[in-house]
């Protein structure tokens, strides 16, 4: 096992190696749900090279999704690996590596790291009970003050709680409960740490006092020992694991950066970090977030609150439901198109989008709620399921794509209008993820808005966030601010207000139809609940 050296730089203080100076190249490592992604920029933020590696999402239950943790570290691998190669740039020019990790997820490890379960990520919703019964018995708003984070099946408290009662012998067993994150961190260094910023997107942590929360662990059965140190995450630890950096391509003595949540590192990377600017991000799942130098909570509580840094916080709204939903339907209803684009090597998005376009603005009076996994902000109801309005014979599968497209925006846009409340105007909007693949959804999302959307040229804001942050860290950049200047921008949507009107009457009802199914939304996740666990009760 390889011991690291932690260092604490200061601004005219870097940590440096002896020969620092041929050095001028970082990689932004961004630990995803579905993949990993990697890229090679130099100082001033300019991509040379990037890599990704896929893995699956597992399901063996209709409310469960898991990851193997081992799969996921193969991926790390293979990105970075490919990253450099695909670079062109001699592994002796690394400097460091900055790390960005998604939130929400857990798994149980034993004293030497090893996974003893798979990985419950963020999509994970099997313990919505679990989750109940703590509002039902603590004072939830209290929690939620506390940690940033309400009181849902996409927290480790409530998951935590479901492995104690459902794998009481590994709940015992397990030496610390980490995130998939800090499960890589361990492979690369020997050692149990996570960022405050990751720590703090789990619902254990005081995002006032940025330490463990006592009074949540209490809740949960657990102790601080069982949870690995938490350190800034501009925190630079020198030393790797000379096996793992063999397989990724670099040298084991490249500085490396523990980094922050995807999520807040993908504002930084997309350089929306001062008042007035919000990112807004559509992968698998969504978000949109501001950065503030303080920590802010919503009395309604339909908003989040996590770290970037030890002196920023980020606000904002996320969503189950968005690049899934389009992938759902693309894969499960559109097979022939899925292997056309295979055999061609093309994104088949771009096949499904033409379908999309041929239809009008509203779908000719279809509404589709894209809540095929729960819903997170603004309302936090684990139970809503996906919804099909206004269905009729002249519809066909073009309005089904066009309706996914609208109904996820529908959500973003609702997201939105909860933040502002919260943390104020938002006067720019820089656009993130996957979803800018699709030039018609991007402008739905502007229509939608009734705002610009501007693109940055690098659509991997997490990992070139993780670069930017690594810059900070090391002392290239004196300000978080300073990232602004190395943002290219690509593109600016601009809105049809004309299109805005009609889905400003749309977005109406779609509130309207959620509302009234709330009651329905329980029913029928305890049908299927009962159905899934063999106690049908129907």
């Amino acid at each position: 096992m390889v011991l690291t050296r932690l260092l604490s730089p200061h601004l005219d203080e870097r940590p440096c190696r002896p020969s620092e100076r041929a050095m001028k190249y970082l990689i932004g490592l961004d630990i995803g749900t579905t993949s990993c992604k990697s890229i090679v920029a130099n100082l001033e933020g300019k991509v040379a090279g990037s890599g990704i590696a896929h893995y699956p999402v597992l399901s063996s239950l209709p409310s469960w999704a898991e990851l193997e943790p081992e799969a996921v570290f193969e991926g790390v691998l293979q990105a970075v690996r490919s990253s450099v190669l695909s670079s062109g740039v001699s592994p002796d020019e690394i400097l460091g590596l900055g790390v960005s990790g998604a939130l929400h997820s857990v798994l149980a490890v034993d004293a030497h790291g090893d996974a003893l379960t798979r990985a419950i990520p963020w999509a994970d919703n099997r313990s919505a009970d679990c989750a109940a019964r703590i509002k039902r018995e603590y004072d939830s708003h209290r929690l939620y003050r506390r940690t940033g984070c309400p009181v849902h099946p996409i927290y480790l408290p409530a998951k935590i709680v479901w492995l104690r009662e459902n794998a009481p012998e590994v709940f015992q067993k397990a030496h610390k409960f980490v995130s998939v994150k800090e499960y890589v961190l361990h492979k690369l260094t020997g050692r149990f740490i996570v960022d405050r910023s990751v720590a703090s997107g789990g619902g254990l942590f005081n995002i006032h006092q940025l330490d463990w929360d006592e009074e949540v662990l209490e809740i949960v059965g657990i102790t601080t020992e069982r949870l690995s140190k938490h350190l800034s995450p501009t925190t630079v630890l020198e030393g790797m694991e000379p096996r793992c950096a063999e397989a990724m391509g670099i040298p084991s003595d490249v500085l490396l950066v523990v980094g922050a949540g995807d999520g807040l590192l993908s504002n930084l990377g997309a350089g929306s970090v001062e008042p007035g600017q919000a990112t807004l991000m559509i992968g698998s799942s969504g978000a949109v977030r501001v950065i503030s130098k303080q920590p802010r909570v919503d009395e309604e509580e339909r908003t989040w609150c996590y770290l970037l840094t030890d002196d920023r916080w980020a606000v904002g709204g996320a969503i189950n439901n968005a690049g899934l939903v389009y992938r759902w339907f693309r894969d499960g209803f559109c097979p022939a198109e899925v292997e056309t684009a295979r055999q061609s090597e093309q994104d088949p998005y771009e096949l499904l989008n033409p379908y999309a376009a041929e239809v009008e603005v509203g779908c000719d009076g279809l509404i589709f709620l894209p809540y095929l996994t729960g819903e997170r902000s603004p309302r936090w109801n684990a139970n809503a399921r996906g919804v099909l309005f206004g269905l009729s014979l002249h519809h066909d599968r073009r309005h089904v794509i066009r309706a996914i497209m609208e109904g996820v925006a529908y959500r973003m846009y609702s997201v939105l209008l909860a933040l502002e409340e919260v943390a104020g105007q938002v006067e720019e909007i820089r656009a993130a993820g996957g979803f800018l693949r699709s030039t018609l959804w991007t402008q739905i999302l502007a229509d939608v808005y009734g705002r610009e959307l501007v693109i940055p040229e690098v659509m991997e804001t997490s990992a070139l966030g993780a670069v930017f942050l690594t810059l900070y860290a090391l002392g290239y950049l004196r300000e978080l601010e300073e990232a602004r200047r190395l943002v290219p921008i690509k593109k600016v949507y601009h809105p049809d207000m004309g299109n805005h009107a009609k889905y400003e009457r749309l977005f109406e009802l779609y509130q309207r139809i959620y509302q009234n199914l709330v009651e329905e939304f329980d029913e029928i996740s305890e049908i299927q609940h009962s159905i899934a666990t063999g106690n049908p009760t129907i």
